[in-house]
């Protein structure tokens, strides 16, 4: 079922307003991609791991897709990929391919995609949202979901990686809202970035 965005939840002992963070974050992100926030680091990487270990009849999710090119990658390859995000500000084109959206509250039925993803996304995450967020994920993911973390406070401004911990934290946090146990890999940006130089030199002969 897809939750509303008017409804409070409590963390702790107290109220978490979920529309007023919502438009906080939304207009926080708004501004920056105005500004040119989000040029992607290593989309290229992420796309050369992410479509061997999916089949072409995956349905393909990116949970905070950004300025939206892996998703337009992807479906220049002839894959069915979606993106969504706080705002679409930093997107062009791609019309349908992209809806707005807290990560929190997605807008997608139960299971609609077969593969999820996020890339330095979840730190944005408020920490008392995060076990929200991570129901929503697996809610809307049938099978696999692959996260790639930031484990440091933002070097673009402050304010912006709002629960900063390491990969060992957040599997864990995914852990306990896995009854399913759906395949999930949580890793950090620099184990990702070490991972692939390790895959490119064993794709070389001696």
């Amino acid at each position: 079922m897809i939750t509303s965005m008017m409804e409070l939840i409590y963390n702790g002992g107290r109220k978490v307003d979920l529309v007023a963070i919502e438009k906080v974050e939304r207009e926080k992100y708004s501004k920056l991609h105005k500004e040119g926030y989000g040029a992607g680091k290593y989309e290229d990487r992420v796309g050369n791991f992410i479509l061997p270990r999916v089949n072409k009849s995956d349905r393909i999710l990116e949970l905070g897709c950004g300025q939206g090119f892996l998703v337009k990658h992807f479906t220049a390859n002839g894959y069915y990929a979606r993106g969504v995000d706080i705002t679409l500000d930093g997107v062009s084109g791609g019309k349908g391919l992209f809806k707005r959206a807290a990560l929190w509250d997605l807008p997608f039925y139960d299971g609609e995609f077969d593969f999820s993803f996020s890339v330095d996304v979840m730190e944005h995450m408020p920490t008392e949202l995060v076990g929200k967020v991570i129901n929503e994920i697996y809610r809307v993911t049938t099978d696999k979901t692959f996260h790639i973390i930031c484990p440091r406070p933002s070097m673009h401004r402050e304010g912006l990686h709002l629960t900063v911990e390491n990969a060992r934290w957040w599997r864990t946090q995914f852990a306990l809202k896995n009854p399913d146990h759906k395949q999930t890999i949580v890793i950090d940006s620099e184990e990702f970035s070490v991972f692939c130089l390790l895959e490119a030199w064993s794709g070389h002969d001696d």
